[in-house]
C-alpha cells in the first residue's frame, strides 16, 4: 500500500460512527454492593435519557449490573468500568455498555463514553 493511499483511508475512518451500545444514555445514578453468600462485589448503572435498551435491561429492572466475576471481567477490567461510568456521570456524557453471557442485564463487560 502506497502512503498516499494510506494518507486518504485516514478521514474515512476517523469519522466512521461509533457502534450504539447494548444500553445507552446518561448516566443518573450509580450503587455499589457486595453478595457476601455469593462473594462477588458488583455495582448497578442507573440511567437517565435513555438512547438503546436492547436487553430491557432498564425498563424491566431499572439498572445495568456490572460484577466482578461476571463473563469476561476481571478484577482489573472490573476497576476500569467503575471509573469509566464515574467519569461519565460526572461529564453528564453518554454511556454506552456491552453485554454478553445468558443473562446479559448482569453480565455487562464494556464501556464506552460518547461525546
Amino acid at each position: 500500500m502506497n502512503k498516499t493511499f494510506a494518507a486518504l483511508l485516514l478521514p474515512s475512518i476517523a469519522s466512521a460512527s461509533i457502534p450504539i451500545g447494548d444500553t445507552q444514555g446518561i448516566v443518573s445514578a450509580i450503587t455499589v454492593d457486595h453478595s457476601h453468600d455469593r462473594s462477588y462485589d458488583s455495582f448497578m448503572v442507573h440511567f437517565e435519557s435513555i438512547q438503546n435498551d436492547r436487553f430491557n435491561c432498564i425498563k424491566d429492572d431499572g439498572y445495568v449490573r456490572f460484577r466482578s466475576n461476571g463473563v469476561g471481567m476481571n478484577e482489573r477490567n472490573f476497576q476500569l468500568m467503575y471509573s469509566m461510568v464515574l467519569s461519565a456521570l460526572a461529564s453528564e456524557k453518554t454511556l454506552s455498555i456491552s453485554h454478553s453471557g445468558t443473562n446479559p442485564c448482569i453480565n455487562a463487560n464494556g464501556t464506552r463514553i460518547l461525546k
